[in-house]
């Protein structure tokens, strides 16, 4: 009764109160929940997306989500292109933090060349090789780091290119505009670049993640919703649990998994148990 009364002002002077306050204030912050209901997308939905972009980069004219036709030229090429890698990247992998693919580099965290069993990648010949970006083995409690190192397939697509040959076209042709002047100022040979030749970051990643669905399907689906998005998916399709657990440890979600359980060897062998069903997270995208 006593919140109900006019006897106290404030209530400062009430020890009962002063005791809540002080342990009010001694209580650690909640963490920010995530509705993910409000900010995914079904997979398939997610899939269309990305075949929207590449189709894109392949034609002379497209369709605007407005109805609005426009000419593809060099300059929307670039941009398609760019975003077609960057969802190509979060599936035919698990999807990582944004602080992984801000940072990638050409010849350094993503590169070509053939898997050996310390993780160490050696340079092979066109052909001969994979597409591999490093990836963070550190868990929350600290007590483990280094990298996996995670490969993608060259998948084929309907219209006969490859996975691979869209690398290429970025790399060889598109990524120069983007980057030049960055190179100038760092040095660096980043694989991904934002307009405006400056380097990602983390925030600057999700936020154009987050763009980029936007203006396709008007739900703000952030990189922590996609990788909500790729475990539901997982979870759907009923693998094995030796499948799940290569994917926990691939986004950085087994601690228990990798402190317990597995070693090194092991680890690398529930990791590469998700090539089985690669092609099938791509699903409709390859057709």
């Amino acid at each position: 009764e006593i919140w109900k009364s006019d006897k106290y002002v404030d209530y400062k002077d009430v020890p009962l109160i002063k005791r809540l306050q002080k342990y009010q204030r001694e209580l650690p912050e909640e963490p920010q929940r995530v509705d993910y209901a409000d900010k995914t997308i079904p997979w398939e939905e997610f899939l269309d997306c990305t075949a929207y972009f590449r189709s894109i980069v392949d034609a002379t004219h497209y369709i605007q989500p407005g109805g609005k036709k426009c000419i593809v030229d060099d300059y929307k090429r670039r941009k398609y292109l760019q975003r077609f890698l960057m969802c190509m990247l979060q599936i035919a992998a698990p999807p990582q933090r944004s602080l992984t693919y801000a940072l990638l580099e050409i010849d350094d965290s993503f590169r070509y060349g053939i898997l050996e069993e310390n993780e160490k990648i050696i340079p092979a010949k066109p052909g001969e090789g994979h597409w591999y970006m490093w990836c963070r083995k550190k868990y929350n409690d600290g007590k483990r780091d280094g990298y996996w190192s995670l490969g993608f397939k060259n998948h084929l697509f309907s219209n006969g290119k490859t996975f691979y040959d869209y690398i290429d076209l970025w790399i060889k042709k598109y990524r120069e505009y983007c980057q030049k002047e960055e190179i100038k100022v760092t040095g660096k040979s980043f694989f991904l670049i934002p307009e405006g030749y400056t380097a990602y970051t983390p925030d600057a990643w999700g936020n154009g993640i987050r763009d980029m669905f936007m203006e396709i399907t008007g739900v703000t689906v952030g990189q922590n919703c996609l990788r909500h998005m790729f475990v539901t998916q997982v979870e759907r399709m009923n693998v094995s649990q030796h499948i799940r657990d290569g994917v926990a440890l691939y986004q950085n979600h087994g601690e228990e998994i990798a402190h317990t359980v597995y070693n090194d060897r092991l680890a690398r062998e529930s990791m590469d148990a998700y090539d089985e069903i690669q092609e099938d997270m791509m699903g409709s995208l390859l057709e």
